[in-house]
């Protein structure tokens, strides 16, 4: 199953040979005094209402972790905080978990990848393989996503297992510092165990790595075993679910909401709503007034429609006959007035559109055609059509506009690109650029 991932563990285990972490077996007694009662003081600190500036911590605790790691690794490993000055012991909570990996990110990455290198060469327990995975979610990219899975791998574990969560926390911190961390998953999946798909699943909806979403359809295909897990992670990419059509993903999510497992509808409603799929409004409507389902069904019709209509079947019936006329009959001809030689045609065009945000991503499809216009006038109208619609499928060409060489189009393209993804960036085509592309939306 695990493929080629035995060897770079093999390489892993050699542990001494990358650095010097891990080579002192005497935990918490032996590492140096001085580092391990800061480490220790800090953390015991984050609990006092008057602690100081989180900046602060981080870097007072990512120094002492440098000398030190040692003691950060036995305190991962026992979820406790020794006891300082006659104080008892402390269990180590969550935000003082993510401190201390947060203190090594701020770390230079290949010490701290030594660091994990060495640990793993010496981690024997479930509790020293989490631990480990901690200080790879700390400066692991995508080349090191191998290691990390043959560590998780090495000796199975459970569904609850703390590895599981470990490993779930640092593969999705390897998807938010590193784009190429979904190219290398696309291949790792298919070689590891079970266990370790099923993290790689919750990992790319933790991380909201829209890059991610090809993959899960391609893990949905071919294990449908795996749909309870999967259709759930679809949501958490909203709003980027919807910037690709994804025909065969949607027809599978709609066939889950007539299906008799009760574990998949509500999950599939919401993901149908974060993909734009207005195929499956008809048996949205008709779930939104059923017990279990109506908050998720109301949810998606909501998200479709930009309209908080009640939970109400003949409201949303209402509503979807009268949209799904006016898009068998005006919608076609109004789509054709925007290929129009007459600006008046084209702005009336685009001022009608903008009331309407059914289908609206096949709508901004074809307005941001507009923006294109030789008239400002035009390109301006589209811009304000285009945040009226909200679709994020307009992102890319609103971006072009901030750079308009007539400052009214530079505006509204601004105020549309707010509008689509509830970014509050400045009027700057650069920061807005490297912004979407740090999250895979552009780029």
């Amino acid at each position: 199953m695990l493929g080629a991932i035995p060897i770079p563990l093999a390489l892993a285990l050699l542990g001494a040979a990358h650095g010097t972490a891990g080579d002192d077996e005497t935990g918490l007694a032996g590492a140096p005094a001085a580092a391990s009662a800061r480490i220790v003081s800090i953390l015991r600190s984050t609990r006092d209402p008057e602690v100081g500036p989180l900046e602060d911590l981080v870097a007072s605790l990512a120094q002492a972790s440098l000398e030190d790691p040692d003691t950060v690794f036995d305190v991962l490993v026992q979820r406790r905080i020794p006891a300082l000055d006659g104080g008892p012991e402390q269990t180590l909570s969550v935000p003082q978990r993510e401190l201390l990996v947060e203190a090594l990110a701020a770390l230079e990455r290949r010490p701290v990848l030594e660091m994990a290198r060495g640990f793993a060469s010496r981690s024997q327990t479930a509790d020293e393989r989490a631990a480990t995975l901690r200080f790879y979610a700390a400066a692991a990219r995508a080349r090191e996503l191998r290691e990390i899975l043959a560590l998780a791998s090495f000796d199975g574990f459970a569904a609850r297992d703390p590895v599981r969560d470990a490993l779930v926390s640092s593969t999705a911190q390897v998807l938010r510092r590193d784009l190429e961390g979904i190219r290398a998953l696309e291949d790792l999946w298919r070689e590891v165990p079970d266990e370790c798909v099923e993290a790689i699943v919750l990992a790319v909806g933790r991380a909201r790595a829209v890059r991610g979403l090809a993959m899960l359809e391609q893990i949905l295909d071919l294990r449908p075993d795996l749909a309870p897990l999967v259709v759930p992670q679809v949501r958490m990419l909203d709003p980027w679910a919807t910037l690709e059509p994804r025909p065969i993903l949607e027809a599978t999510l709609r066939g889950y909401l007539s299906t008799a497992d009760g574990n998949l509808r509500p999950g599939a409603s919401l993901a149908l709503g974060a993909l734009g799929d207005y195929e499956s409004v008809p048996a949205l409507i008709a779930l939104v007034e059923e017990p279990g389902l109506r908050d998720n069904a109301t949810w998606a019709l909501r998200r479709l429609s930009g309209l908080r209509l009640a939970a109400q079947r003949d409201v949303w019936q209402s509503w979807y006959a009268s949209e799904a006329d006016w898009w068998k009959s005006a919608a076609p001809v109004l789509l054709g007035h925007l290929r129009s030689d007459d600006r008046a045609v084209v702005l009336a065009a685009l001022r009608e559109i903008a009331e309407h945000r059914f289908r609206r991503h096949q709508l901004a499809d074809e307005v941001v055609h507009s923006l294109h216009h030789a008239l400002p006038a035009v390109r301006v109208q589209a811009c304000r059509t285009l945040a009226a619609l909200g679709s994020e499928r307009a992102v890319s060409e609103l971006v072009e506009r901030l750079a308009d060489d007539h400052p009214e189009v530079r505006t509204q393209a601004w105020s549309a690109l707010r509008r689509c993804t509830g970014m509050d960036l400045p009027l700057d085509a650069r920061a807005w650029r490297r912004q979407l592309a740090d999250i895979g939306v552009l780029g």
